[in-house]
């Protein structure tokens, strides 16, 4: 979403038309990273692992 620009906040600087989109574009691929879903092994198999020594609980 952007940002709101009010009559009491100062203009962007010289040049920040050209970096908006950029800067839309990384704030688009951030919130679609966060809101992704993880490839994450079970709980089930991550505590059989433990149980045998296949991996460190480190």
């Amino acid at each position: 979403m952007p940002r709101l620009r009010t009559s009491r906040s100062t203009p962007p600087p010289e040049g920040f038309d050209e970096m908006e989109p950029i800067l839309e574009e990384y704030d688009r691929k951030m919130r679609d990273a966060e809101t992704e879903d993880t490839d994450a092994i079970s709980r089930e198999l991550y505590d059989w692992l433990l149980k045998y020594q296949y991996a460190d609980a480190k």
